[in-house]
């Protein structure tokens, strides 16, 4: 008999070593280890980098740090526009924070704006002399965020340090209302006097676009519908094997339909981190191209669960509707809440199932003052121009 090749005995011993239980559990943390191992050389290298450019340059550039969905999110582009020395601006992909240029730019920096987490902020830690000022891209207070926001499932020091690496540079923090300064200072690990309340940049737009003008536009597109108000449906999106996803069958449109369909139509945007990632069902009219400014203003009612849409939403002073099915999942799996929603947008306006949402919608309760004067108080259409005013300070203190 022809003895077995030694490459074939060696493939037969590791095809036994991997189908062992105990086997596959060491080489799984081998791999895991080794991953970690990796990314913490990257950084140590991408540091040094920085650093030795840091020590040779000068400070005198603002940096607009945008990510993915600023663009959607809007408010470095609205305080871009209004800012009166945009011959020290900068803008850079948050996304390459591996490249030298994106390194020496960070280096020369000023102030960096940012309006959400950034990998470069969570990879390098920069210099003292570079003020990092947030526009965060959610109004009002809802879903719990920062530090109150630790995942399920991981311990307390790594969760810490987890969010202190990716929120932890933070000089200025920009909010839309003063009464929500303490929560705010707490959910940053920052002091009152670092949270600002110069209102969404963004909220601007809502005051200077003409909201009939918007709508003429949708007919023009839609004339079936003419003569109908329009229904929002933006739903926050849900996570499920650390893949964002949404679910825009919670609502049954036919059901929408059947019951409301001769009085209103029903238009759906997805969120803005899931643009072309998903299909809407039959029977919604989809508006996730649309602007931000232009998808608020086209509706006469907004139905969301808990997405921060909501408190820009009410500014319009039109009804919001919370439609939360899933409500125990979401709090228990997702995200915790600061406010109980029916405390948000009144009893009268939560539905967790089709038959309340259709009695709520058909009632037609006015809830959005409330929320304007609570959670969004500085978005008076001049927010930019104040952020933009607090920036050039800050730049010109620090010359």
């Amino acid at each position: 008999m022809t003895p077995f090749p030694t490459w074939m005995k060696l493939a037969t011993s590791l095809q036994s070593f991997l189908h062992d239980s105990a086997s596959k559990h060491l080489l799984r943390f081998v791999l895991k280890s080794l991953g970690k191992t990796c990314i913490c050389i990257k950084r140590m290298l991408i540091q040094t980098i920085y650093n030795v450019l840091s020590l040779c340059s000068s400070k005198d550039i603002i940096v607009f740090l945008k990510s993915s969905t600023s663009y959607e999110y809007c408010n470095l582009y609205c305080v871009y526009k209004k800012m009166n020395i945009k011959n020290y601006c900068i803008w850079i992909d948050s996304s390459k924070y591996y490249s030298i240029s994106t390194l020496w730019t960070i280096a020369h920096a000023k102030i960096i704006l940012l309006d959400q987490s950034s990998k470069i902020l969570s990879n390098i830690i920069i210099s003292k002399d570079t003020i990092v000022i947030q526009l965060w891209h959610s109004g009002g207070l809802y879903k719990k965020v920062g530090f109150d926001a630790f995942r399920r499932g991981y311990d307390y020091q790594s969760e810490y340090k987890r969010v202190q690496r990716i929120h932890g540079q933070i000089n200025y923090f920009v909010i839309s209302d003063s009464k929500l300064i303490q929560y705010y200072a707490n959910a940053f690990n920052l002091k009152n006097e670092q949270i600002i309340p110069l209102g969404l940049a963004r909220t601007d737009l809502l005051y200077q676009c003409d909201k009939q003008e918007v709508k003429n536009r949708f007919y023009e597109l839609h004339p079936e519908v003419k003569g109908k108000k329009i229904l929002l449906y933006a739903p926050t999106f849900r996570t499920t094997q650390k893949t964002r996803t949404c679910d825009n069958n919670l609502i049954d449109i036919n059901i929408l339909n059947s019951q409301l369909g001769q009085e209103w139509c029903f238009i759906f945007k997805v969120h803005p981190t899931l643009i072309d990632k998903i299909s809407i069902e039959n029977g919604w009219i989809d508006i996730s191209k649309y602007s931000y400014d232009e998808s608020i203003l086209l509706s006469d009612a907004l139905i969301t669960d808990y997405s921060s849409i909501l408190f820009d939403f009410s500014i319009t002073e039109n009804p919001i509707f919370l439609y939360l099915p899933d409500i125990n999942e979401y709090t228990t799996t997702e995200r915790m809440l600061y406010v109980k929603p029916e405390n948000l947008v009144s009893e009268k306006n939560v539905a967790y199932n089709h038959t309340e949402l259709i009695s709520i919608i058909l009632n037609n309760n006015q809830n959005s003052n409330y929320i304007f004067k609570n959670y969004m108080s500085s978005c008076d259409g001049n927010s930019s121009l104040r952020i933009v005013d607090f920036i050039e300070q800050v730049y010109r203190r620090k010359k």
